[in-house]
């Protein structure tokens, strides 16, 4: 199987990465840094309030990364496939 040119981690023991075109990995490392950036490190007061953490969404969608696997009108209607 030919690599699509993703950053490939430790983590993916089963490399699953080299399924996925290189738009969707570009997009699954967009999501990842962007979780790692902006979410991680606030999600525990979340969690411990038990609350629904409305923020993000806001910024989800300020990224881009929301609605890509929603068909129009709802969302960005992305020809990637799920």
């Amino acid at each position: 199987m030919a690599k699509t040119g993703y950053v490939s981690s430790s983590f993916d023991y089963l490399h699953f990465g080299d399924f996925f075109s290189a738009e969707e990995n570009e997009l699954r490392l967009k999501i990842r840094d962007f979780l790692q950036r902006e979410v991680v490190p606030t999600i525990g007061d979340f969690i411990e309030k038990a609350m629904f953490p409305e923020p993000y969404l806001a910024k989800f969608r300020e990224a881009g990364i929301i609605g890509h696997f929603i068909n129009k009108p709802y969302g960005f209607g992305s020809s990637m496939k799920v």
